[in-house]
């Protein structure tokens, strides 16, 4: 009953959170565009350009937030996915490519330190990319000015699993809050930040990799000393196995 009791209130505080998160960047979008459409013509190009940006912004926030609210439905209901043999690394490069952009706004340098002559990897390539599109993207959200992501990528020593990590330089995590967060509506921000977010995207993280390719996900922090979250892909789909909390 506890256990349900406290779900049910993540569920209330996730939907407090999303209905506000949407309000936000629709009240900013209705705002900024209406102000171009009455007054566009006295403003000059760079206050033009300025508005335009927020407002790209805005639709960038927006489109993200109900991505993560339509891929939570679909995963929660079906976790079966096509995998193909492919390089992880060539992958990663390209989800890398168009997170530039981001972190190019905050002058951010991403390193890329991948192993030589990784084997092939049994993965949905839509679905790693997404992963690690949400890993970077928030190293990218909690991060300083100026700082650099590391995205590793390496076997295991047993040789049976592929291990991503991505290590930032960011605001950290409070050890209390370690175990939790790759919960479903679970946020920090209480405790730890005040980056608002839907409390969905590490909990999407968590299923590709733990339900649909029998992997692992791992985070390791420090509050104001940067966090690292990874996970570890079997090489083999046959006898793909639960990771030991060893690996």
């Amino acid at each position: 009953i506890t256990k349900e009791a406290e779900v049910d209130k993540l569920k209330s505080d996730f939907i407090s959170n999303v209905s506000h998160e949407l309000r936000t960047p629709v009240t900013i979008l209705r705002s900024y565009i209406d102000t171009l459409y009455n007054y566009g013509d006295d403003l000059n190009k760079d206050e033009q350009k300025e508005f335009i940006g927020i407002i790209n912004d805005s639709i960038v926030h927006l489109n993200k937030m109900v991505n993560d609210i339509l891929d939570f439905t679909r995963l929660e209901t079906d976790t079966k996915v096509e995998k193909t043999m492919l390089d992880i690394t060539s992958t990663i490069e390209r989800a890398l490519v168009g997170l530039k952009v981001l972190a190019d706004e905050k002058q951010m340098e991403i390193i890329t330190l991948f192993e030589h002559n990784l084997p092939l990897v049994p993965y949905n390539e839509e679905a790693i990319e997404r992963v690690i599109n949400n890993l970077v993207t928030n190293a990218i959200k909690y991060s300083p000015e100026k700082s650099k992501i590391e995205v590793r990528v390496n076997l295991t020593q047993d040789k049976k699993y592929v291990k991503v990590s991505v290590k930032d330089e960011g605001i950290g995590i409070a050890p209390d809050c370690l175990d939790r967060v790759f919960d479903r509506f679970y946020r920090t921000e209480n405790t730890t930040h005040t980056i608002k977010g839907t409390g969905l995207g590490l909990h999407l993280v968590q299923i590709a990799i733990e339900k649909q390719h029998q992997g692992k996900v791992f985070v390791d922090s420090e509050l104001n000393k940067g966090s690292t979250f990874g996970f570890y892909l079997p090489l083999n789909e046959n006898n793909a196995e639960i990771l030991k909390a060893s690996v």
